[in-house]
């Protein structure tokens, strides 16, 4: 516990979470497609720094936490911002932006979501708009990346299923977090990925691995 945290992290903690989303999503998953981290945003900072150039487009709901834009920010990525209501976000205007930005020649690496009590709205993205969105993102060519840190935060009804689940995992990134369920300062989190994105991410690592005690 004291060494450094190398590799896709702790191995009984990436079967218990494995083990957890396959339950609750009935998705086959395995330790294997989890990637330790100093909690999610350390997850969406690995991911960006892997994938986006400078000048690249990342869509984000609007409004959206403001911590992520931050990581956005400082790869260079060019940030649009598509709005959301009660029900997420909104694919009439996903749909408009698209068109948008296909007439400039702009071309849209990532669109940022948090499909469930999403951050500050509250607002949980709809089954129908689920599938729409990963219809749009095989189409357009686009990756999804689902931002589930509040996933875990329900009563009476389970949350429904994620957008990896649905996709079988093709397009679709995940990164969560110990930090809304248990505490902020544990820096515990993780991204659920198919193991050839994971590989790509472990080649572009330059930290001294995850906090192994936490």
């Amino acid at each position: 516990s004291l060494r450094y945290g190398f590799g896709q992290g702790y191995y009984p903690l990436r079967t218990a979470l494995a083990d957890s989303y396959r339950s609750l999503h009935r998705c086959d998953i395995s330790e294997d497609w989890y990637q330790l981290t100093n909690g999610s945003s350390g997850a969406i900072d690995l991911i960006v720094r892997s994938l986006i150039e400078p000048g690249d487009v990342i869509l984000t709901e609007s409004p959206v936490y403001m911590g992520t834009l931050r990581n956005f920010r400082g790869v260079g990525a060019r940030i649009e911002a598509i709005p959301i209501d009660a029900e997420g976000l909104r694919m009439d205007a996903l749909e408009a932006k698209l068109r948008d930005l296909a007439r400039q020649g702009a071309k849209v690496k990532i669109l940022y979501t948090i499909s469930s009590f999403q951050n500050p709205s509250g607002a949980t993205l709809s089954l129908s708009r689920r599938h729409a969105l990963l219809e749009l993102a095989a189409q357009h060519g686009f990756l999804i990346l689902d931002d589930e840190a509040y996933t875990d935060l329900y009563y009476e009804t389970a949350p429904l299923p994620s957008l990896l689940s649905l996709a079988n995992g093709y397009g679709v990134i995940t990164v969560g977090t110990f930090s809304k369920t248990v505490a902020t300062g544990l820096r515990v989190g993780w991204i659920i990925a198919r193991p050839e994105f994971l590989a790509l991410f472990g080649r572009m690592r330059f930290d001294m691995g995850q906090n192994q005690m936490s």
